[in-house]
């Protein structure tokens, strides 16, 4: 027998493409069962509230977890006080993007836990405010908080501003920049479905 008679045939070895469907679609159901962790845990710490509020600092921790989930490990995911050069500041938020490779800690908080962390506006990327249930005196309230955020000064990224320490002129856009500073606000229901749990507030 020659030693290639019975070779297989490579020929076949394909991807398996059964569940093309749902594979394309990974991120999207990742992030879809992210949403849903945080709307029925969101709700298990609201069925333990004592006081009206003793649940958003709980929702906060499982919003915060869910991106340090989804997000590369070169973004920081924390509460803290956000200020600028000029000594303004927004205060504290309950959720902050931030590259923690560029930028230092304004102010280290009292311990490793501690919430008020102070960190400088030019290391954001999001700022988000997180709320139990929506109604429109929360909504005034988390929006005057990010308006704030993004009032205060941050200079423009330009796109050939590569490292901390290297801009290539010939690598810039006019009117683009790499850091577009996002905002949003978070909630798990709004007054009128304060009961459900079953979809997030619009």
């Amino acid at each position: 027998m020659k030693w290639q008679a019975n070779l297989p045939d490579a020929s076949t070895w394909q991807p398996d493409s059964g569940h093309a469907e749902n594979l394309q679609n990974g991120l999207l159901l990742t992030c879809q069962a992210a949403q849903q962790r945080i709307i029925t845990e969101g709700a298990i710490e609201r069925r333990f509230n004592i006081h009206n509020y003793d649940s958003g600092p709980g929702l906060e921790d499982i919003v915060r977890r869910e991106l340090s989930n989804l997000l590369p490990d070169r973004y920081a995911i924390d509460p803290g006080v956000v200020n600028d050069r000029n000594g303004k500041t927004a205060g504290d938020a309950d959720v902050l993007i931030r590259n923690k490779t560029w930028a230092p800690v304004v102010k280290l908080g009292a311990t490793q836990d501690s919430r008020r962390f102070h960190f400088p506006i030019e290391s954001i990327y999001s700022a988000m405010e997180v709320k139990q249930t929506l109604g429109f005196e929360e909504l005034d309230e988390a929006m005057e908080k990010l308006v704030k955020v993004s009032r205060l000064e941050r200079p423009d990224n330009p796109y050939g501003h590569i490292t901390e320490n290297q801009h290539l002129k010939l690598f810039d856009q006019a009117g683009q920049t790499l850091n577009p500073l996002h905002t949003t606000v978070l909630a798990r229901g709004s007054r009128a479905t304060s009961h459900s749990t079953t979809s997030p507030s619009d």
